[in-house]
């Protein structure tokens, strides 16, 4: 199968890459933060993603070009609209000119702090955040745009690889100085469902094979407090476990978030297989 991959550079989509490639697909990226070539892609440009689409004419576009990131949305609301939902049209109507079926990667953001736990895909969407909305309205632009759409609401993904400024890659990096004490944003009593980042490029690949779309969580189905987290990686990592001194809870984020990955709730036939216990070494293993 021919698959387009937008945000190709990033974390989620370098991986995605790479496992769809090794699984027989012919996958062409595309990204503003690509290295120099022909992956380099403005995606707010309509008339650019046009051109491409139509040049690969992809039998799937994995849509995952995002500003990923909860303080960046609310420091800069009009960058979060321009890449979040602009975006997102552009890649929607990009991909309804050739029929192509749409994996749209929204976020469990769009869920907010209402909603019960674990949270079901029916349950209410109230997003917090600037970041939240915009995911909640993306999934919306591309039920309403794409012939088939596949919706997958990604709760935190972490996995080897990681750069960014995320929970488990910073607690990683700050613990290799062996601090006696650690410094974390919020309460101290937020909790969150971290899926390994396999286990998402996997209900991706899957997705290929399904005839029918529709909003799935992709999630782990635990609940882990970030104090426990730490805990769990200076073990792993053989380290003395430091005082943890909170900084108190940031504009927009979300208490706990937790995936039900029952039933309907996730794409048929796929389950989360890699435990944070698991990930969490394999991501050490990677450096």
């Amino acid at each position: 199968m021919r698959v387009l991959v937008t945000g190709s550079a990033g974390f989620i989509g370098s991986r995605s890459v790479e496992q769809l490639r090794a699984a027989g697909h012919l996958v062409r990226g595309a990204d503003r933060d690509a290295p120099r070539g022909r992956d380099r892609i403005d995606l707010v440009d309509y008339p650019t993603v046009r051109s491409l689409v139509q040049r690969f004419h992809p039998n799937a576009v994995l849509h995952l070009a995002a500003l990923a990131s909860v303080p960046a949305c609310e420091a800069d609301p009009e960058r979060c609209f321009q890449e979040n939902v602009v975006v997102t049209g552009n890649v929607a109507r990009a991909a309804a000119l050739v029929g192509a079926r749409l994996l749209f990667s929204s976020s469990a953001a769009v869920y907010g702090n209402d909603a019960p736990v674990p949270t079901a895909v029916s349950g209410p969407t109230q997003p917090t955040n600037l970041y939240g909305l915009s995911k909640l309205a993306g999934e919306g632009i591309c039920r309403a745009i794409a012939s088939k759409t596949f919706v997958f609401r990604l709760f935190n993904v972490y996995g080897e690889g990681c750069r960014r400024s995320y929970v488990i890659p910073d607690v990683i990096r700050r613990l290799r100085s062996r601090p006696p004490t650690l410094l974390l944003s919020g309460t101290g009593r937020e909790a969150r469902d971290f899926v390994y980042v396999g286990d998402v490029v996997r209900a991706f690949e899957q997705s290929l094979r399904q005839s029918k779309g529709g909003t799935f969580n992709v999630g782990s189905g635990t609940c882990t407090r970030i104090r426990d987290l730490v805990s769990l990686i200076a073990d792993k990592m053989d380290l003395p476990r430091p005082r943890l001194i909170f900084s108190g809870a940031r504009a927009g984020d979300f208490r706990v978030n937790h995936a039900d990955v029952s039933g309907t709730n996730c794409l048929p036939r796929w389950s989360p297989t890699v435990s944070l216990d698991d990930g969490i070494e394999r991501t050490l293993a990677a450096g």
